[in-house]
């Protein structure tokens, strides 16, 4: 069962002080349940099953609720997860911007759909006896937030992506959550009046999965598959296919790179995101309309992409909004340099492990990549660097403690 409603003081949570040691629990494991609205293995997704399968599980037993039956559900299950499928009402069903921009009777009726959902999460949570809901995108909250509020415990509020939310939304968001993580210490400044979440928000950063991504791994066979000889080098950009990846910008280098590294190879790889297949049909048309199809590809949704690491000679990411992308990460963990721009850059140091560039600026984001792979001793250098960093600072058992520790602040010690 979830915790008693003390847990709503927004007071308790307001001004944690961090220097004041939480007893560790010793009785059995809380039951963490993780609330996913997307239900797809990338992205958000993926770092979800990272943390997941980190979390100390003599201390928190993860349970994972899903509005889809589909890949990430799948992932869990094949790691042992608990997992729900819970399938919300029309129009909650739908993505992209359709509820948004819908009129007054369509919001009104993805109201009504939030509460009918809300009552179905909160009695999941009860007959499972989560002591706590986090939530794992913004999203998240706003569909399910309010059945972790009925359901009488803590809810946590991760935002994973920097964008521009208004006063409203932030309002009726940061109501329901008693606590913010948040991926970057900035991911929160285009809030309209988020100032007040600051008082309550965890930085956490991105991890990504080191033991998969690594310089050992073969990529030949991914080489081989691609028609790629020796002498090609190999620019990999992984990113679900949705316009603020940013893919058309560096489908727009690719003329100059092609230009000045004609033996350049360019490979993006991505599923196409619920609101639908439009993006890839515009970045279809993009290359053809440059002249570029012989020198990129879109490989469409890939499982090996720690192989496609293996395989690339540089990782680009100009991304026009991100959180903490975990691709970068894993570029980083494969000894990769990465070019990418400061959205997507929280974990590029510019200059030591990749190039930070301009955003939308695609002649900027050709010349990084040109200048890089111009210099192999310095990209090879810079790849080394970003994986001890990687390592250091972002391993996926490093970051579950982060994520345990705002638990057992939530939770406190049990009784």
């Amino acid at each position: 069962m979830m915790g008693a409603s003390a847990n709503r003081s927004s007071a308790r949570y307001a001004a944690w002080d961090t220097s004041e040691p939480v007893d560790e629990m010793t009785s059995a494991p809380r039951t963490i349940a993780f609330y996913d609205a997307y239900a797809s293995l990338d992205g958000s997704g993926r770092i979800l099953r990272i943390i997941t399968s980190k979390l100390d599980h003599a201390r928190f037993q993860p349970l994972v609720i899903l509005p889809r039956d589909e890949a990430l559900a799948e992932a869990l299950r094949e790691d042992g997860c608990d997992v729900v499928i819970l399938p919300p009402d029309p129009p909650l069903d739908s993505y992209g911007g359709a509820i948004m921009a819908s009129g007054v009777l369509g919001k009104a009726r993805a109201a009504a759909s939030v509460r009918r959902h809300a009552a179905d999460v909160a009695r999941c949570l009860r007959e499972k006896g989560a002591a706590l809901l986090h939530c794992n995108q913004t999203r998240a909250v706003l569909q399910a937030g309010m059945g972790g509020v009925r359901a009488g415990g803590p809810v946590v509020w991760n935002v994973l992506i920097r964008e521009p939310l208004p006063s409203w939304l932030v309002r009726y968001a940061g109501g329901l959550a008693d606590h913010v993580i948040g991926l970057t210490p900035d991911i929160i400044d285009d809030f309209a009046g988020g100032d007040r979440l600051r008082t309550m928000m965890t930085n956490t950063p991105n991890t990504g999965k080191a033991a998969r991504f690594s310089p050992d791994l073969d990529g030949t066979a991914v080489r081989r598959e691609l028609g790629l000889r020796a002498s090609h080098s190999l620019i990999l950009m992984v990113g679900v296919l949705a316009k603020r990846k940013g893919h058309d910008v560096l489908v727009r280098a690719a003329p100059r790179i092609a230009t000045s590294l004609p033996s350049a190879r360019i490979v993006i790889a991505g599923g196409v995101p619920d609101e639908g297949p439009s993006w890839q049909s515009e970045l279809e048309a993009l290359i053809v309309k440059l002249k570029v199809d012989e020198i990129v590809r879109l490989l469409g949704w890939r499982s090996d992409v720690p192989e496609l690491l293996a395989a690339c000679d540089l990782y680009a990411l100009p991304s026009r909004r991100e959180g903490f992308p975990g691709t970068v990460l894993e570029a980083m963990a494969s000894a990769r340099p990465v070019v990418a721009t400061p959205a997507a850059a929280a974990g590029v140091i510019d200059g030591v492990t990749g190039r930070i560039v301009p955003t939308d600026d695609h002649d900027a984001l050709a010349d990084a990549i040109i200048e890089t792979l111009a210099d192999p001793d310095r990209a090879r250098g810079m790849g080394e660097e970003g994986r001890r960093v990687a390592l250091r600072d972002y391993s996926a058992a490093a970051i579950a403690r982060r994520y345990e520790d705002v638990y057992t602040r939530l939770l406190g010690a049990p009784a």
